[in-house]
């Protein structure tokens, strides 16, 4: 059985004050301090048994930081996301569309999260060169032109913004991103600016599925629709949406 540390709270901890509670624990050293600063956003450390588990709970409430125990067999795994451009905000219910342009009304009472934000995602890009080179051309033969390629793929990484639903029923998860969103219904609110469309998507969602529970991300869209709350990975995205689901709505 193991054991996860959940903090009570979403602020952030300072590093220097997670580095001295992990001294009680040889697994961890500096650097996972530094690290679970930055990406930590409601889950500390997982994966301790409960010795371990309750020794660092001690050591981070010496530190001021409050922390609580959780058995990761109560934490619910989230689905895998199912990917969608266009979302319709309707006054009954949420027209969603798949892949395919297909479209399913699912009524705005099972959509029990909005989580909205910039999140940085590692993305490739491919690029390709052709060459051509001269090959054969053995006796009295001539030589053949042959075109070779010389392909270079690299990782770089994107801020972008980023809609993540969850629903009681089927299809459990939908993302959206921002920048291939499809806003038509808006009408004659419709932006130029792809952000603008999706921060008015986001407001919309919010308002019509009254009862949903919001990130952060969420929430400062409501607030100021030129303000968007970062995530640094798509892990800490994803590890707030897991906080809320426990200690929001207990699951």
């Amino acid at each position: 059985m193991s054991f996860a540390i959940f903090q009570t709270g979403l602020d952030t901890p300072a590093p220097e004050g997670l580095a001295r509670a992990f001294k009680v624990l040889r697994e961890l050293v500096d650097i996972d301090a530094h690290t679970l600063s930055n990406d930590g956003y409601g889950v500390l450390t997982s994966g301790l048994s409960h010795e371990h588990a309750v020794a660092l709970n001690e050591s981070l409430d010496r530190e001021g930081i409050c922390t609580e125990i959780v058995d990761e067999d109560q934490i619910v795994t989230l689905p895998s996301p199912r990917h969608t451009k266009r979302l319709d905000c309707q006054s009954d219910n949420l027209l969603i569309y798949d892949t395919l342009g297909r479209p399913k009304d699912v009524p705005w009472d099972h959509v029990v999260m909005v989580a909205a934000g910039f999140v940085t995602l590692p993305e490739f890009e491919r690029k390709e060169k052709t060459r051509v080179v001269m090959r054969g051309g053995g006796g009295n033969l001539p030589a053949c032109p042959i075109v070779l390629s010389d392909v270079t793929v690299r990782e770089r990484r994107h801020a972008r913004l980023v809609l993540n639903l969850l629903f009681d029923v089927a299809p459990g998860r939908l993302e959206l991103l921002g920048h291939e969103g499809q806003y038509n219904y808006l009408g004659s609110r419709l932006s130029l600016r792809y952000m603008a469309n999706f921060a008015m998507l986001v407001q919309d969602l919010c308002m019509y599925a009254n009862r949903a529970v919001l990130n952060r991300g969420a929430e400062s869209l409501i607030d100021d629709s030129t303000v968007t709350f970062h995530y640094p990975t798509r892990h800490a995205f994803e590890e707030e949406i897991t906080w809320l689901l426990r200690t929001q709505l207990g699951a």
